[in-house]
């Protein structure tokens, strides 16, 4: 990977009210910003960090992507999560001070670092920025519970819905974007096969859900008719 040192780096990013959910204005912001160290160069198929090592803090996606897996006994890889831009990871690694998933780049993507002991003494001294800490450790529990609770299709829809609000965070439309996932990533974060996942979006196309001109491409998504399927 490669590293660079760079000053203000919040305030020159479109995302940086993402990250913690507090605007430019706040007085909040300016704090934040302090602890974002360094921003790093990550290729595709590059580690962020790898399962077992030593904590050194969070890290937020600026551009690009990211997804976390484990390895299985038979060595197959086991997605945990995707982060988007605006999206922290190594959250999972405070308790152990360990990370418990290897970390990988799914584009070319630039990532920040996060001291955690400086963000630890910034919440300690700051109520909201510990209140939005508390939201990102929840948010990330929920949306790990919420997938086993559905049948197949309710999940590849709890999938797409969820991607397309995270995706406005870089673009200004929810119902046109670019999956960065590979179905086989998708299909192992669902636990389901690659065929399930292929056949469900194939006749989400048949039922006008979305359309698709090109591979990995979501166009014209009908979220309600999603949401109408999460309801059955």
């Amino acid at each position: 990977m490669k590293v660079t040192h760079q000053s203000n780096l919040c305030h020159s990013c479109h995302l940086a009210t993402s990250c913690f959910n507090i605007s430019f204005e706040s007085p909040h912001f300016s704090h934040l910003s302090q602890i974002i160290q360094k921003s790093i160069i990550v290729k595709k198929n590059e580690a962020v960090y790898y399962q077992q090592e030593k904590f050194r803090g969070l890290f937020t996606v600026k551009q690009g992507g990211v997804k976390t897996y484990l390895v299985s006994e038979t060595g197959q890889q086991v997605v945990t999560g995707f982060y988007l831009p605006g999206e922290i990871l190594g959250f999972d690694a405070v308790y152990s001070e360990h990370y418990i998933a290897n970390a990988v780049s799914l584009t070319s993507s630039e990532i920040c670092w996060i001291s955690f002991a400086d963000l630890l003494k910034l919440a300690s001294e700051n109520q909201t920025i510990q209140r939005e800490l508390f939201k990102l450790f929840s948010y990330r529990l929920q949306s790990n519970h919420q997938k086993f609770h559905l049948n197949s299709e309710q999940k590849v829809a709890a999938f797409l819905l969820d991607y397309a609000s995270r995706i406005l965070k870089q673009t200004t439309s929810e119902n046109d974007f670019y999956l960065l996932p590979t179905q086989q990533d998708i299909a192992s974060y669902l636990n389901l096969t690659p065929e399930t996942v292929s056949r469900t979006l194939h006749r989400f196309i048949d039922q006008e859900i979305f359309q698709s001109s090109q591979a990995k491409r979501i166009e014209n998504l009908n979220c309600q008719k999603l949401r109408e399927i999460l309801e059955r």
